[in-house]
C-alpha cells in the first residue's frame, strides 16, 4: 500500500472511533496537524486501539491473517528500505492508533526501538 492509502485508512478509523465528527475535519487534521516523529515501540503498549498482545517477539507467534503483510514489512526493514509511517492521534490526552498494527508487529519482531509515525495533536 502507498502513503495515500494509509492516510485514507487512518481517516476512516478516526471517524469510526468518533474522534472526528466528519471526513472533512479528519482530512484537515491529517494534512495540517500531523508531524513526522520517531515513536518509541515501548510506548505502543499503551496505545488506545491496540492490543499489546500483538507485541510479540517471535515470527512464529504470528497467527493472524496479517502474516503476509508483517513478513513483507520485516523484509523491508531488514533491507533498510522505505517503511511507511503508522498514524497516531493524541486525543483527550491519550495516544490512539489509527493505522499501522502490522508495522508495529514487524518493528517489534526485528527489535527496532522506534517506529516512524505521523503524529496528530488535536
Amino acid at each position: 500500500m502507498d502513503y495515500i492509502t494509509h492516510m485514507k485508512e487512518s481517516i476512516n478509523t478516526s471517524i469510526i472511533l468518533n474522534i472526528c465528527k466528519s471526513r472533512e475535519i479528519s482530512i484537515k487534521l491529517h494534512i495540517f496537524s500531523s508531524q513526522f516523529i520517531k515513536y518509541p515501540i515501548e510506548k505502543c503498549r499503551n496505545l488506545y486501539n491496540f492490543d499489546n498482545k500483538y507485541l510479540i517477539n517471535n515470527i512464529n507467534d504470528i497467527t493472524s491473517y496479517k502474516y503476509k503483510n508483517v513478513m513483507k514489512i520485516i523484509k523491508l526493514i531488514k533491507n533498510d528500505s522505505e517503511v511507511l509511517p503508522i498514524w497516531i492521534i493524541n486525543h483527550n490526552n491519550r495516544d490512539v492508533l489509527l493505522y499501522g498494527i502490522d508495522y508495529i508487529i514487524a518493528s517489534n519482531i526485528v527489535k527496532k526501538r522506534y517506529i516512524n509515525a505521523n503524529y496528530i495533536i488535536i
